[in-house]
Order: C-alpha cells, then sequence, then structure tokens
C-alpha cells in the first residue's frame, strides 16, 4: 500500500440535464486520470446534472440507479476512487445537493451537503452528515468529503 496519494481533479462539459452524455464525459475523464497515475478523481459540484437548480428534483437521484453501477465499475476495472456531483432523492420533499463516492473494492457511498448556498434552500434540503471514508484500498489516508460553502462554515473547521 502506497502512503502517497495522487489526486486528479477533473473539469469536464456539462450538458444541462443529460445525465447520459455527462456520465459518458465522466468515464472518458476517469479513464484518463487513472492512465495518469490518478488513484482519486474528483469532479465539482453537481458535475453529472449540471449546477441546474429549477430541476433539482426531476434530476435527484435514487441510489440505486444504472448511473451509479457504471461509475462503480469504471472505477474498479480502472483501481481509482471516484468523486462525482449530482442532485440526491432525500426523504424529504427536496432533493440533496450531493456527491456519490465510488472506491476501486466496489463500494458506493454518498454525501449530501450540509450548508447550503443562499438561494439553493429554495430548491434542495441540506444534508445531515460529513463523511468520512478510509482510503485503505488505495493508500493508508482518510478522506473526508465536503461539499463548498461547507470549508468555509466556522462549525466545521
Amino acid at each position: 500500500m502506497q502512503s502517497n496519494l495522487t489526486i486528479a481533479l477533473a473539469q469536464c462539459p456539462v450538458i444541462r440535464g443529460d445525465l447520459n452524455t455527462n456520465l459518458n464525459q465522466h468515464l472518458i475523464h476517469i479513464k484518463h486520470a487513472a492512465s495518469l497515475g490518478a488513484q482519486l478523481v474528483v469532479f465539482p459540484e453537481l458535475s453529472l446534472t449540471g449546477y441546474e437548480l429549477d430541476l433539482a428534483n426531476e434530476l435527484a437521484l435514487e441510489s440505486s440507479v444504472r448511473l451509479f453501477d457504471e461509475l462503480s465499475k469504471i472505477s474498479k476495472n480502472n483501481n481509482i476512487m471516484v468523486i462525482a456531483g449530482c442532485f440526491l432523492a432525500s426523504k424529504g420533499t427536496k432533493p440533496h445537493i450531493g456527491s456519490v463516492i465510488c472506491s476501486p473494492c466496489g463500494k458506493v457511498d454518498f454525501y449530501s451537503k450540509q450548508y447550503l448556498h443562499h438561494g439553493e434552500e429554495q430548491y434542495c434540503s441540506a444534508g445531515e452528515k460529513i463523511t468520512n471514508l478510509p482510503l485503505e484500498s488505495i493508500t493508508s489516508h482518510w478522506l473526508c468529503v465536503l461539499i463548498f460553502p461547507t470549508l468555509n462554515t466556522p462549525k466545521v473547521r
């Protein structure tokens, strides 16, 4: 097991509400990051759906959707952890702004943004907990998943 962690930050074009096209872009970037030796690839907030608050309910994904299976499969096949952004269905009336976290071991986790920007609360609800993940399948480090502006919130620091 390595003690260093190589992280790729991916920025790919996002088509408003087009999950299939956006997923295909992610798959290309994940393969490229893995080919360059990255062990973790991180995409921006709402990278799979686009930052389309008016479509949040329509684009909110259940944890069992095929899209997450595709991300998990490529993560496992390329031995790279993947973090991608999307709207996540919630138990309440509004979806969460969230991230799917796919580990090379096949495990899929989710994180929901806790501290929303002004205006986001009209369309989305806040998450409830910080997600800490051991990266034991790729390194000896731990990962704490946060979505900005959580880092700027005094309660978290």
